[in-house]
């Protein structure tokens, strides 16, 4: 864990997770919240990287989609059984959009633009967490990146790369179950990266610049 950073990059989701009775591990700039099925009002996002995260304490079917009023775009962002806590990170044009939930319980939903000029940790760095989680934002010099991950759940892991302006870098990772592995990515520009990790359980990850 890097000291005194703050890598999982939400502001307060204290309250949204004790509205559903969820344990908190997040912080939130805007929140939504409603019980069972439910189409947001309009919000308005500029290009970049959007965080969207989501508790929701129940038995059946957990799903947040995010609308584009044009119907241009269509994203699912969470889609669980039973009890969820999470945090998604995704590359999101100029426009106006729509959250749309599918809940037979209480629900929480927040979402946050990081600032995309914030330099953040620079390497080498690491990180542990369980389920989806955002991690960033860390600075990158211009070489070879090299990426360690562990992965205990029985469903898919992912972990992707973009810029802090929203661009994506690599798929790192993209597998199913239990995974131990390190690879590489090219760094064409130096700056502000994030990473995109969707997970079904425990995992960590550890980035260096390869010498």
């Amino acid at each position: 864990m890097v000291a005194n950073q703050k890598l999982l990059a939400i502001a307060t989701f204290l309250v949204l997770c004790s509205t559903v009775g969820v344990p908190n591990s997040y912080g939130a700039s805007i929140t939504i919240k409603g019980s069972g099925d439910e189409v947001t009002e309009t919000v308005s996002f500029s290009t970049g990287l959007l965080m969207v995260g989501a508790a929701h304490k129940g038995s059946r079917n957990f799903v947040v989609e995010l609308l584009s009023v044009d119907g241009q775009k269509r994203e699912l962002l969470m889609n669980a059984i039973g009890d969820y806590q999470g945090v998604r990170l995704i590359p999101i044009a100029t426009g106006q959009y729509r959250f749309q939930i599918q809940s037979d319980q209480a629900w929480v939903v927040m979402h946050e633009q990081p600032d995309s000029n914030k330099q953040g940790t620079p390497l080498p760095i690491s990180h542990s967490h369980i389920g989806d989680a955002p991690l960033g934002p860390f600075v990158i010099d211009r070489g070879l990146l090299r990426a360690s991950f562990t992965h205990e759940g029985t469903r898919n892991f992912a972990a992707t790369l973009f810029t802090a302006k929203g661009s994506m870098v690599a798929l790192l990772a993209n597998k199913i179950g239990a995974y131990r592995g390190t690879v590489t990515a090219s760094i064409s520009g130096a700056g502000p990266y994030w990473l995109a990790v969707q997970a079904s359980g425990a995992w960590s990850v550890e980035l260096v610049m390869d010498k």
